[in-house]
């Protein structure tokens, strides 16, 4: 459209010159915007092996459970992986504790032991539907038997997720753990019998 009319253009000028400063200039308002309030380490969902440590014998089968400590309602928990020393512990099962009851889970995935690795990968379980859980709990119990060659063995958590209703990714805090083997009761000797020897 043509404008003919000097005070039409000063006008339209004018109404350009007004759009292209709005546009450039930052936008103010008399009203504070809020930012979402960080998780401070005491407001953070905790994830603990337990016993944080623990002296096992060669030979021994003992257990190690995973608990959750949630800062809020949670409705799923992920561990990628879960690292051990192969040479010094094995892994038997995982077994889930019922940590999301009453309410209907599915595990995705199932847990896949691989100890010539030393890791148990895709420990996953989540609630199906509304609902959500915000009671301390053990999540899963793995069994691990304790081999020949004495050391200490990490029991390391890696790729953890943990979600709320949305689903929701929310901050974490994880307390991993150690197992040693050692020879803590070595055999008693019972039955000494003592050679003299003499001098020819």
């Amino acid at each position: 459209m043509h404008i003919n009319n000097p005070l039409e253009k000063i006008f339209a000028l004018v109404i350009i010159a007004l759009f292209i400063g709005v546009s450039i200039i930052p936008l103010t308002n008399s009203k504070t915007v809020e930012k979402p309030v960080m998780s401070t380490f005491d407001d953070l969902t905790i994830v603990s092996i337990l016993p944080s440590s623990q002296v096992v014998e060669p030979g021994e089968t003992f257990d190690v459970s995973v608990w959750v400590y949630p800062s809020e309602p949670i409705n799923g928990i992920w561990f990628e992986y879960l690292y051990f020393n192969e040479t010094i512990i094995q892994a038997n099962s995982v077994t889930f504790d019922g940590f999301f009851d009453p309410y209907n889970t599915g595990p995705a995935t199932f847990p896949i032991i691989d100890n010539v690795n030393g890791e148990i990968t895709y420990i996953w379980e989540g609630i199906i539907g509304p609902g959500s859980v915000s009671t301390n709990g053990s999540f899963v119990t793995i069994s691990f038997t304790a081999q020949n060659t004495l050391g200490t063995s990490p029991i390391n958590l890696d790729g953890v997720q943990i979600t709320k209703e949305g689903p929701v990714l929310i901050p974490y805090n994880i307390n991993n753990g150690t197992v040693t083997v050692e020879v803590t009761n070595p055999p008693e000797i019972t039955d000494v019998t003592v050679v003299h020897s003499y001098p020819k």
